[in-house]
C-alpha cells in the first residue's frame, strides 16, 4: 500500500472506528485532519513493521506536517488504530516544546491486543527523535478505560487543572 493509499484508506477506517467507540460519525472533521498530511508531499515519515504474538504483521505509518503528528496502524491493509496529536511550544506558560495527544482510537474488536500500546510507542518515539521529552493529553475522568490505558503507558496526572465555563 502506498503512502497516499494509506491516507485514503485511513479516512473510512478512522471514521468507522470512532463511530464504533463514540457512536457518532465525524467524516468532515477527519477529512480536514487527513488533508493536512495529504496536501504536504513530505509529510510521510516512514513505516514500521511490527509482528504480534501470532506472527501476523502490522504496519505502523508515521506522518508529520508542521506541528501535526499522526500514527496509523493497519493489519492486513485494514486500519485498526490511530493517534493524532500536535507539537506545541509555550503551552500554559511553559518554556518547553511538548507533544499533545488529541485523539486515539483502536477498533473495538482489536482492543486488548497491544495495538494501542504500539501506536503510543510509535508516537512517543517520533517525539523523542525530534528532541521532545514530554507528552500530554486530556481526558474525561469518567472515561476509566481510557484513563487506565494512559496509566498503563506511563502517563501520570499533570500539574494542570482544566476549567470549563458553558456560555
Amino acid at each position: 500500500m502506498s503512502t497516499r493509499d494509506v491516507l485514503s484508506a485511513a479516512l473510512d477506517g478512522i471514521v468507522s472506528i470512532e463511530k464504533e467507540i463514540k457512536g457518532k460519525e465525524r467524516k468532515e472533521y477527519w477529512e480536514n485532519k487527513l488533508d493536512i498530511f495529504k496536501n504536504e508531499p513530505n509529510s510521510f515519515v516512514g513505516t514500521q513493521k511490527v509482528l504480534n504474538e501470532d506472527e501476523k504483521g502490522m504496519a505502523i505509518h508515521f506522518y508529520l506536517c508542521d506541528k501535526d503528528l499522526m500514527v496509523i496502524a493497519e493489519e492486513n491493509e485494514k486500519i485498526c488504530g490511530f493517534m493524532f496529536g500536535h507539537i506545541k511550544e509555550g503551552e500554559f506558560g511553559s518554556d518547553t516544546v511538548s507533544g499533545w495527544i488529541e485523539i486515539l482510537g483502536v477498533a473495538p474488536k482489536d482492543q486488548g491486543k497491544g495495538i494501542g500500546a504500539q501506536i503510543a510507542d510509535a508516537f512517543v518515539t517520533q517525539l523523542k527523535k525530534m528532541g521532545i521529552n514530554t507528552v500530554y493529553t486530556l481526558l474525561n475522568w469518567k472515561d476509566t478505560n481510557l484513563a487506565s490505558y494512559f496509566a498503563s503507558q506511563g502517563f501520570k496526572r499533570a500539574e494542570f487543572l482544566t476549567l470549563k465555563k458553558d456560555i
